[in-house]
C-alpha cells in the first residue's frame, strides 16, 4: 500500500536493522487509488531462529496535519516574498527588543551596510533619544495585547498606531519616519514587526513652510514697524532670526561702503544675558576679525558646526565672551556690496542651508525697510533747508506736480533752458523737453511714484528758448503726504551740455584712435605675411631662373612664369607698401584687369541671389595708379553694394569705359582736366542713401551701418585713392532705388611700353661665399645660383652654427650673405659678430620685410648691401659683384 516505493524499502531496511519503528510518516495508498499521509509504529515478530515472521504495529492518519503544515510552508514562503520586496523598512524583534531580522528597505533606511549590522542591536538604540520613553510605551503596551492583558488607547489586536518620530541611522543622521507593529507568536515566543516608513523630505518640506510663514509674519510686522528707531527694527529682525533658525543667540554687524569695517549694531537678548564682558567695542576692522569675519572676506555665508575644533582662522575669545558652540554667519548684499553681517549661534543641531535662506531672505527684507526709512528721514531732515537752497542755489530747481507741470522753477533752472522762472510754471515739463527724452522721463517718474526707487538721476535734454539742445543732469525724488501718496516732485538740474560735448569728442577722438591702432596692427599683420610669402616667392623665382639657364628649357613657359612671380613680388611690394603706410610708386595699370579680378572674386563670395554683371570698354587703357589701390577702390564700392542690397535678391552693374573731357562737356566736371579718362561705375539696385547724408558719406568713420559692421573708413578710403590719383567721384542715388557711383581717372598712353627685358647676369670669379638663411629650401636654391654664377659656396641654416663656423675660419671666405630675420640671432646682429673677427669681411643682407633694418640702418652698421626678397639672379649677381669690386 504504499504510495511510494522508496517509502516501503526505507521501512524495511529500518525493520531489519532495529526491529522497531516509531512515528514512520509515509504516503499509503487506499483501495480505490486516493492516496493518504499515515503515521506507523510497529516491531518485527521472529522466530526462534531470528526469522521475521511478521509485523505487528498501528496506523495513524496524519493527512489533515500534513496538509497544514504544507499551507503553512507556502505562507511562510509568500510572507518571505513580500518581506523582501517591500519598499517599507521592516524589522523584527523580540521581547528583550533585539532585532532579529530586518528587510533590504531598512538596511538601506538605517544606512547599514548589511542585514548583519543590524541584527543583534537594540531596536531603542536607533531611536532618538527624545523619542524613546514613548517608543518603550508603545512596544509594551503590544505585548500586553498579545498575552490578552489591558489594552491601550492606541493599541488593538492588530497592531500599533501610525506614529511619526525620530531614528538615528548608522551613519548617524537623524531621520524622520512614520511607524507601525503587531505583535506575532513564533515557535512558542512573542516578537513584534515594525514597518517604517520614511518621511524626512515630507518633514522638511513641512518645516520650510513653517519657517516661511514665520518669516513672513515678521516682515509683515517691520513693515507695520513705521514709528520705530532703526535700532528697534534691527532688534526686532535679530529676535526673529534667532527664533527663526533655532539658535541661542545672535548679532548684527553693519558693514562700511569698502567693506573695510564692521560696526556692531545688535545682540540677542539672550547673548547679552550671556556676556559678561567689562568693555564690548562696537568697531571691528574685517581684517583683524576672526572666523566670524569670513563672510566679509569669503562673500559668502559661512557654517561652523564644531566651533571648539582647531581652525587657523579663529582669532580667540576675549575673556567674558558668549560661549559658541555652533555658528552661522551670513552676509548681506545690497548690490554688489555687503551691507550687513548677521550671525546666530548655538543652535541645539547643525546649521545647514535652510538656516542661511532664512536668515539672508529675513535681513535683506529687514534691510530694504531700513533703506525706506532712512530715505523719509533724510526728505523729512531737508524740508527746513529746502527754501533756502531753492532759492539760493547755484543749480536748477524745480517742483513738479505729478502730471508734469511746473509748480515751482528758481531762476537758475529758468536761465539755463533760456526762460524767465514765470514762463515756465503752470506748463507742462514735456513743453520744454527734446522729443526723444519724454518717453524716458515718464519712465522715470513711474518708478519714482511707484516708490521702486525713493529718489534717482536722469540725464535729459531740454530744448532752448534759441532752439539749442541743452544736455542736463536731474536728480529727483518724490515728496509724500505723511499717508505716503505722492504730492509732486522735486528736482536738482545741472547744465551739462558742455562736459557732453567734450565727452562726445572725446568719443571720436577714442574711436578715431582705435581705428589707428587697429590700422596698425592690420599692417603689422600684412608684413608678416608678406616676409613669410617673399620666402615662398624666393624660392619659385630662384628655381625657375635656374631653370631657363638650363640647355633645352621651355623657356617662353619659364618666362611666362617669371611674369607671374614678378606679378606677385610687384603685390607683396604693395602689401609691404601698406604695412609701413607709406606712398607707394605709381605705375600705369589696365583697370579692365582689375576689374575682371574683382568680378570674378565677387561672384564667388557673394551670395547667389546677387547677380554680378560686368561690362569692359575695351577702349578704356590704362591709368597711372598703385593696382593695389585700384582693387581697394573697387572692393569697397562693391561690398557697400551687396549690403546695400541686402538678403534680397538684386543686381551689381560693374562698368568700365572710357570718356573724353572737352571743352564741350567741360562744364560737368569743373574739376579735372582736359583729356582723356577712364570711368569707373558701380550700381546696384538697393535701399539707397538719404539725400541729406550724402554730403558726409566721404568723411571718415561715417557710417550707417551697424555697430561692429561698418568701419566709416571705405568710402574714404576710396576718396583718398581717387584724388591721389588726380581724379573725382562722384554718386547718385535715390531712396527705394539704388545708387551708382563714376570715378573718372585720367588715362596714360601705353603705346611707348616695352616688354620686359631680362638683362645679362653678370658671372663670378673663384670667391667663397658663406650663404646663411633659416629656410633650408632657399639655402638649396642660394646654393646651385652661385654656383651656377662661378662661387664656391658654403652655407648654414643657423646663425649661431654659421658664427662657430667663421670663428675657426675668419679669413677663409670673402662675402658673407645672411638673411635678415632668423631664430637665435638676426641677420645685422650676425654681421656685428662676423665684423668684430674680421672686420675687411664685407656682408650682405637680404629681407622680405622687417621693421629692424632698412638701407640706412644697414649701411649705418658696416653692411655693404640691402637686398630685398624675392631675389632675382640678375640682382644677386649685381649686388655681389658690386660688393667684392669695390672690396
Amino acid at each position: 500500500h504504499y504510495a511510494c516505493r522508496q517509502d516501503r524499502e526505507v521501512f524495511k531496511r529500518l525493520m531489519d536493522e532495529r526491529g522497531v519503528v516509531e512515528n514512520f510518516e509515509h504516503e499509503t495508498r487506499r483501495k480505490d487509488g486516493s492516496t493518504f499521509w499515515a503515521s506507523v509504529s510497529a516491531r518485527a515478530v521472529r522466530d526462534e531462529g531470528g526469522r521475521i515472521l511478521y509485523y505487528e504495529g498501528s496506523h495513524l492518519d496524519i493527512d489533515a496535519r500534513k496538509k497544514a503544515e504544507r499551507l503553512l510552508a507556502d505562507a511562510e514562503e509568500q510572507y518571505r516574498s513580500l518581506f523582501e520586496t517591500s519598499t517599507n523598512a521592516i524589522l523584527i524583534r523580540d521581547r528583550a527588543g533585539i532585532i532579529t531580522m530586518v528587510n533590504e528597505a531598512a538596511v538601506s533606511l538605517l544606512a547599514a551596510a548589511s542585514a548583519e549590522d543590524l541584527i543583534g542591536r537594540a531596536y531603542l538604540d536607533l531611536v532618538h533619544p527624545d523619542d524613546r520613553p514613548i517608543s518603550v510605551e508603545r512596544v509594551a503596551g503590544v505585548f500586553r495585547v498579545a498575552l490578552g492583558q489591558q489594552v491601550p488607547d492606541d493599541i488593538s489586536h492588530k497592531g500599533i498606531r501610525p506614529r511619526e518620530h525620530r531614528m538615528v541611522t548608522l551613519t548617524g543622521d537623524i531621520i524622520d519616519v512614520e511607524s507601525t507593529g503587531v505583535a506575532f507568536p513564533y515557535k512558542g515566543e512573542l516578537f513584534i514587526q515594525g514597518i517604517f516608513r520614511d518621511i524626512t523630505e515630507r518633514k522638511r518640506a513641512e518645516e520650510d513652510l513653517r519657517l516661511d510663514d514665520l518669516r513672513t509674519e515678521a516682515l509683515l510686522h517691520l513693515n507695520q514697524m513705521t514709528h520705530a528707531s532703526q535700532q528697534e527694527i534691527a532688534s526686532f529682525a535679530l529676535e526673529e532670526a534667532v527664533r527663526l533658525t533655532k539658535s541661542g543667540i545672535g548679532y548684527l554687524a553693519f558693514v562700511n561702503e569698502d567693506e573695510s569695517v564692521l560696526t556692531m549694531y545688535a545682540w540677542s537678548r539672550s547673548a547679552m544675558a550671556e556676556c559678561a564682558m567689562e568693555h564690548k567695542p562696537l568697531i571691528y576692522p574685517v581684517a583683524e576679525t576672526g572666523l566670524w569675519g569670513e563672510a566679509v572676506r569669503q562673500r559668502k555665508a559661512i557654517i561652523t558646526n564644531d566651533y571648539k575644533a582647531p581652525n587657523p582662522l579663529k582669532r580667540g575669545f576675549p575673556k567674558g565672551h558668549v560661549r559658541v558652540e555652533r555658528h552661522l554667519g551670513v552676509p548681506i548684499f545690497d548690490g554688489d556690496r555687503i551691507v550687513i553681517v548677521a550671525g546666530v549661534g548655538n543652535k541645539g543641531s547643525d546649521y545647514n542651508e535652510r538656516d542661511i535662506k532664512q536668515l539672508d531672505l529675513l535681513m535683506s527684507g529687514m534691510w530694504r525697510i531700513v533703506q525706506r526709512k532712512q530715505a523719509g528721514e533724510a526728505l523729512r531732515a531737508s524740508e527746513a533747508r529746502f527754501r533756502t537752497a531753492f532759492e539760493n542755489a547755484s543749480v536748477g530747481i524745480t517742483l513738479v506736480s505729478l502730471d508734469g507741470i511746473y509748480l515751482e522753477v528758481n531762476q537758475t533752472m529758468a536761465r539755463i533752458i533760456g526762460y524767465r522762472p514765470a514762463d515756465l510754471i503752470g506748463h507742462p515739463v514735456a513743453d520744454f523737453t527734446h522729443p526723444a527724452d519724454v518717453g524716458r522721463r515718464s519712465g522715470f517718474i513711474s518708478e519714482l511714484i511707484s516708490g521702486r526707487i525713493p529718489s534717482g538721476k536722469q540725464e535729459r535734454r531740454f530744448i532752448h528758448r534759441d532752439g539749442a539742445v541743452v544736455w542736463t543732469l536731474i536728480w529727483a525724488s518724490v515728496q509724500r503726504d505723511p499717508d505716503g501718496n505722492p504730492m509732486y516732485f522735486i528736482s536738482v538740474v545741472q547744465d551739462i551740455t558742455a562736459r557732453k560735448t567734450a565727452d562726445e569728442d572725446k568719443r571720436k577722438l577714442e574711436s578715431q584712435l582705435q581705428q589707428a591702432q587697429k590700422m596698425e596692427a592690420i599692417g603689422s599683420l600684412a608684413g608678416g605675411i608678406a616676409h613669410d610669402f617673399n620666402n615662398i616667392l624666393s624660392a619659385i623665382i630662384g628655381f625657375t631662373e635656374l631653370s631657363m639657364l638650363s640647355e633645352g628649357a621651355p623657356v617662353a613657359y619659364l618666362q611666362e612664369a617669371m611674369k607671374a612671380a614678378n606679378r606677385a613680388k610687384d603685390l607683396v611690394k604693395q602689401i609691404l607698401s601698406f604695412s609701413r603706410q607709406t606712398d607707394d610708386q605709381r605705375m600705369p595699370v589696365h583697370v579692365g584687369t582689375v576689374v575682371n579680378e574683382v568680378a570674378k572674386f565677387l561672384r564667388a563670395s557673394v551670395p547667389t541671389t546677387i547677380d554680378i554683371r560686368c561690362t569692359v570698354d575695351g577702349r578704356a587703357g590704362a591709368v597711372l595708379a598703385n593696382s593695389v589701390g585700384l582693387h581697394q577702390i573697387l572692393m569697397n564700392l562693391c561690398t557697400n553694394a551687396v549690403h546695400a542690397i541686402g538678403e534680397r535678391a538684386g543686381v551689381v552693374e560693374i562698368e568700365l569705359q572710357g570718356l573724353d573731357i572737352g571743352p564741350e562737356n567741360r562744364d560737368g566736371f569743373p574739376d579735372l582736366e582736359l583729356g582723356r579718362y577712364v570711368r569707373l561705375s558701380v550700381k546696384d539696385n538697393g535701399q539707397g542713401i538719404p539725400s541729406d547724408i550724402q554730403t558726409r558719406i566721404f568723411d571718415p568713420y561715417f557710417t550707417t551701418k551697424e555697430k561692429g559692421v561698418g568701419t566709416g573708413l571705405g568710402l574714404a578710403v576710396v576718396h583718398g585713392i581717387v584724388k591721389k590719383s588726380n581724379g573725382t567721384i562722384r554718386v547718385e542715388s535715390e531712396i527705394g532705388k539704388g545708387s551708382a557711383f563714376q570715378v573718372y581717372l585720367p588715362q596714360v598712353d601705353l603705346s611707348a611700353s616695352k616688354p620686359a627685358e631680362y638683362p645679362a647676369i653678370p658671372r663670378g670669379g673663384s670667391e667663397r661665399i658663406l650663404f646663411v638663411d633659416d629656410e633650408k629650401m632657399l639655402v638649396d636654391v642660394a646654393e646651385q645660383i652661385l654656383r651656377r654664377l662661378g662661387y664656391d659656396v658654403v652655407s648654414r641654416t643657423s646663425p649661431l652654427e654659421a658664427l662657430e663656423l667663421f670663428k675657426a675660419r675668419p679669413k677663409d671666405f670673402d662675402l658673407v650673405i645672411s638673411d635678415q630675420t632668423m631664430p637665435g640671432m638676426t641677420g645685422d646682429a650676425l654681421a656685428s659678430e662676423l665684423m668684430k673677427l674680421n672686420p675687411e669681411i664685407p656682408v650682405i643682407i637680404c629681407t622680405g620685410y622687417s621693421q629692424m633694418i632698412d638701407r640706412r640702418r644697414a649701411k649705418k652698421k658696416g653692411i655693404r648691401a640691402l637686398v630685398m626678397k624675392p631675389i632675382l639672379i640678375s640682382e644677386i649677381a649685381g649686388a655681389i659683384r658690386a660688393v667684392l669690386e669695390k672690396q
